[in-house]
């Protein structure tokens, strides 16, 4: 197969050298020098634990509604005397209702200490950046969950715009979590990550049995490359924003589930050092763009997080005074 002039421009043969560090926003610096080993795994637990709350949560909403008999909840009223005058109901203006719209609008209100954490000096000591930030995704996902349940569906009004407000913060900070992950990766561990990979490639291209050409390697290293997202038809020092990111994302998912075909002639361990050269590399060559796209996010996260609390705010103090749900 021919590659394309941008492909060729690529050294295929060897990782691309570190890119030349720009100045970067003064967030991201303090995450990097912030950075624990275990954060991953805690923003896991965090995601887990989220992801349990929210299917509990739908069971019981569902089964008050449509199958009392199987409700945790309907069974404590039904058998402890304390909980016997519960008004189990979920329409709205019902202390269910309220409920969940009070824990959400408190757990969305407790994603801004991350915001204070990093601006403010006395509370820089506090827990580590990562922690924080995996606290404030926390709540920036379970809040939202809340409020839909509070809603019922029902977003029309002052509540329809707030709502989906809400809804573009949420996903436009699930996007945000994504890329500060890529600016936080340091360039000389993908750099050394991708030549590690590359004499292991070598290393199996030499000790088989089939003849591998280099070349034949080269083609291999192409289309992984194109497997994790990377565009091998544009030119590299000329890529859009937008196609790195769905690139990124598409070749993470896409490894989420399946690997590049093995290299003919290597062994079929090969497909995993292949895949994770194809990332190191990736990430090197995608590290600025993602830069660049730290501070449009935030140019456009902000202003929809601002106008959310505004529109939550006129809601609540409506509700609270004059009875009006919308």
């Amino acid at each position: 197969m021919r590659r394309s002039r941008a492909a060729r421009s690529l050294n295929l043969a060897r990782p691309p050298r570190p890119l030349k560090l720009l100045k970067v926003a003064k967030d991201a610096v303090y995450i990097r020098r912030n950075v624990r080993k275990d954060s991953d795994m805690t923003m896991k637990q965090y995601t887990y634990l989220w992801l349990a709350l929210t299917v509990y949560i739908t069971f019981e909403y569902w089964t008050l509604n449509h199958a009392p008999s199987m409700s945790i909840l309907h069974g404590l009223q039904t058998h402890v005397g304390a909980f016997s005058n519960w008004n189990l109901s979920t329409d709205a203006g019902r202390p269910i209702s309220y409920l969940f719209g009070w824990l959400g609008i408190t757990l969305i209100m407790l994603t801004n200490p991350y915001v204070a954490r990093k601006k403010w000096s006395p509370l820089k000591k506090l827990g580590t950046l990562p922690g924080w930030m995996n606290f404030h995704i926390f709540c920036g996902l379970l809040g939202p969950t809340l409020i839909l349940f509070h809603s019922a569906g029902k977003v029309r009004g002052v509540v329809g715009i707030s709502f989906w407000s809400m809804v573009i913060v949420v996903l436009s900070g699930v996007i945000g979590r994504y890329i500060y992950v890529q600016v936080l990766r340091h360039e000389r561990s993908s750099a050394q990550t991708a030549e590690k990979m590359h004499a292991k490639l070598e290393k199996y291209r030499m000790a088989s049995k089939q003849v591998v050409s280099e070349e034949d390697l080269d083609e291999a290293k192409q289309q992984a490359l194109a497997f994790v997202g990377f565009p091998v038809d544009a030119d590299p020092d000329h890529i859009s924003m937008m196609r790195v990111l769905f690139g990124s994302l598409y070749g993470d998912v896409r490894l989420m589930f399946s690997s590049p075909d093995p290299v003919p002639g290597l062994p079929d361990k090969s497909r995993h050092v292949i895949a994770e050269y194809a990332v190191a590399h990736r990430q090197l060559i995608f590290i600025e763009p993602f830069r660049k796209m730290l501070g449009y996010w935030h140019t456009f996260h902000l202003p929809f997080a601002i106008f959310m609390y505004i529109a939550a705010v006129i809601h609540i103090v409506s509700a609270l005074m004059f009875g009006v749900s919308g």
